[in-house]
């Protein structure tokens, strides 16, 4: 008897010291850390701007939606050329740790005692390695840069 079991890509990534996890179907390319150009008027979450193979790509950091502290780049730190309806970006991450096959099943959602402002950019919650890492959500990410550029 064969079963079919649904796995899923998921490139695995830190953010201060914390394990996060994003479709490979959503990541085009993992580059080294460049500093972005800062465009006055841009919403928190966007660092600047990179030129990168011919586009010009908004630079995010997720730590700013996650409530998660800011730090300095390191000789680790890495952009993730990241695309979801057509829309690409770079997203800052301290590390890219590895890349996985995650069975679907084992995908729990995020926990009721993480708050709403922070759940909505989790899609989930599983274990690597013993370790809890928290699935991403790029479309909410997307969404929240959308909606804090229109408010201001």
């Amino acid at each position: 008897m064969i079963l079919d079991i649904e796995t899923t890509n998921l490139l695995l990534c830190t953010l201060a010291n914390e394990q996060f996890a994003l479709p490979m179907t959503e990541v085009r390319e993992v580059v080294r850390w460049r500093v972005p150009t800062a465009i006055p008027g841009t919403p928190q979450p966007i660092l600047g701007v990179i030129h990168h193979r011919g586009m010009v790509l908004p630079v995010l950091d997720p730590r700013l939606l996650l409530g998660i502290a800011q730090s300095p780049p390191t000789r680790s730190t890495r952009l993730l050329v990241v695309e979801q309806s057509g829309i690409h970006a770079g997203l800052v991450v301290d590390a890219v740790v590895d890349i996985v096959d995650v069975e679907t099943s084992v995908i729990e959602p995020a926990p009721a005692s993480i708050s709403a402002a922070h759940a909505q950019f989790l899609g989930g919650l599983f274990f690597s390695a013993g370790q809890p890492v928290a699935l991403m959500t790029l479309s909410a990410v997307y969404a929240a840069v959308t909606a804090a550029n229109a408010g201001g």
